[in-house]
């Protein structure tokens, strides 16, 4: 027949199982820091990556030369309509 742990012996395996994990918590928030400053730095990096690729030579000091292939937008045009007189 197998016999129940007593009081005392479930008490020293608790306390045994939370030394164990102690470590492996440590190490764990360690880890989600790291992490958190990775991506903390990632998005710096991509908010200013995305503010050079927003720039083209209207909006900055940039030449003209240095524009993308693509089309700016066109600048809207006036709503008044033709008078149709020569």
């Amino acid at each position: 027949m197998i016999r129940a742990p007593t009081h005392g012996e479930l008490l020293r395996t608790v306390a045994d199982l939370m030394k164990e994990n102690a470590g492996d918590r440590a190490e764990f928030k360690a880890t989600v820091d790291r992490l958190e400053k990775r991506v903390d730095r990632l998005e710096k990096e991509n908010a200013s990556l995305r503010s050079r690729l927003d720039k083209n030579s209207t909006n900055s000091s940039k030449p003209p030369s240095t524009d993308s292939f693509s089309k700016p937008a066109s600048k809207a045009r006036s709503l008044r309509e033709a008078s149709g007189k020569p």
